[in-house]
């Protein structure tokens, strides 16, 4: 499917997907993850951004091209996504708190556009990359929370714990948990191996579910 830049093309339609979602608060009830389910009325509405500008790779090292395109561009990443979240803001059926949510890359991009992005109210990082410097996270005004694998090998424990570390230090209040015995991917990927997956899965669906009504109910 091609996309559309939102900081150029406003679509009227109330969920799109994409790698980095951006979320407006309503309620959340479901107890069936969202690998295993589609979206309904109870979960908060949602928007995806196009971060590549309509470009769609064909391969993986083309996909692995295009992320280091635009992974170095921040700034229009950024104008991309505050423009959608202004898009979600200006809906009449929505509280008007806005948060991101993304998966590996686009988990390393919303805690990016959680540093540089303009006002919002919650982060949520599947297995993105970290920032570890609790300077740079200072900035940060809202709670973070995240869902990582024990046997991620780009995003290993030891990083995880630094960044938590990282964010303890900066004051910022976080929801941040390391999943035994799984791997990079796994709450997207649940059907290929459902005896190992399923449990960590629905318990990060679970506190999801809880950090989303902290953040972004009225």
């Amino acid at each position: 499917m091609k996309g559309m830049s939102f900081a150029n093309v406003m679509p009227r339609c109330p969920l799109v997907l994409a790698l980095t979602i951006l979320i407006a608060g309503s309620s959340c009830t479901d107890d069936t993850p969202p690998a295993q389910s589609g979206p309904s009325a109870d979960t908060p509405d949602a928007l995806a951004a196009d971060l590549y500008s309509g470009q769609v790779g064909s391969s993986p090292d083309e996909n692995r091209s295009l992320m280091s395109e635009h992974l170095a561009d921040p700034d229009a990443m950024i104008a991309n996504l505050n423009a959608a979240a202004r898009f979600l803001r200006e809906r009449d059926d929505v509280t008007g708190r806005v948060g991101t949510m993304g998966w590996c890359f686009g988990g390393g991009v919303a805690l990016t556009y959680a540093l540089g992005g303009e006002d919002h109210e919650a982060t949520a990082i599947f297995y993105g990359s970290l920032v570890t410097d609790p300077e740079i996270l200072g900035s940060i005004d809202h709670e973070v929370y995240g869902s990582f694998a024990e046997n991620d090998g780009g995003i290993p424990p030891e990083q995880v714990n630094e960044f938590v570390a990282a964010l303890r230090a900066a004051g910022i209040d976080n929801d941040v948990h390391i999943d035994d015995e799984v791997n990079h991917g796994f709450w997207l990927r649940i059907d290929g191996n459902p005896e190992l997956r399923s449990e960590p899965g629905l318990d990060a669906w679970r506190r999801l579910k809880g950090y989303l009504r902290r953040t972004l109910s009225d």
